[in-house]
């Protein structure tokens, strides 16, 4: 039976808290799987109808802890507020932000984003159509440099404007792959670059 963090009812920022980093480590120590409302009331030393009061299931509430967590581990956050020269290199750089944001997640995180698009969940539909405009915010603002260069002519389409970020969470995150420097150059130099190019004149 899991330890409560504090004797005492926990209330506010400080309920939160508790909550965040009972979550947190229950996913990491026993997996996304074996995680209930149940077992994180009894670790943050509160009762589910606490929880569910702020959270439909399980996986919002670990999906916000992550979030958290990154927060509270000052984990390098997409910047707008770069200009690299070129629409390549803004490119790399937005690839490598983004790669390494995806890289600083919890393994177990990502087994559990697997394990709710296999299901087709409603909370990871929502989520994914949240994180889909996040990462055209990224890319929109690269892009918006290159038309500002004159490196193209038009925004190109969502479906191009989107293919850095679904290669890049597949090699990751389906193939479990670390991506390389190496890698990302590969990738925007032989898919993303020319279907940006491509579409964007």
């Amino acid at each position: 039976m899991t330890t409560p963090l504090n004797p005492q009812r926990r209330r506010g920022d400080d309920l939160e808290t508790a909550v965040f980093a009972a979550a947190y480590q229950l996913l990491a120590t026993e997996g996304y799987q074996a995680v209930t409302f149940s077992k994180i009331a009894v670790a943050a030393n509160t009762s589910r109808s606490v929880l569910y009061r702020h959270w439909d299931t399980p996986f919002e509430l670990l999906f916000a802890a992550m979030h958290a967590q990154l927060a509270n581990a000052d984990v390098q956050l997409p910047s707008f507020d770069f200009d690299d020269g070129s629409l390549r290199a803004n490119l790399l750089h937005t690839a490598t932000e983004f790669s390494d944001l995806l890289a600083s997640m919890l393994p177990e995180f990502n087994r559990m984003m697997i394990t709710e698009m296999t299901a087709h969940s409603k909370a990871i539909q929502k989520l994914l159509a949240t994180m889909q405009l996040g990462n055209l915010e990224m890319i929109d603002y690269a892009l918006q440099l290159a038309l500002q260069h004159g490196e193209l002519t038009r925004m190109p389409p969502e479906t191009t404007r989107l293919a850095l970020f679904q290669i890049i969470r597949y090699r990751s995150v389906i193939e479990n792959h670390r991506l390389t420097a190496t890698d990302l150059t590969a990738i925007v130099d032989d898919v993303v670059l020319p279907a940006i190019l491509k579409t964007g004149h």
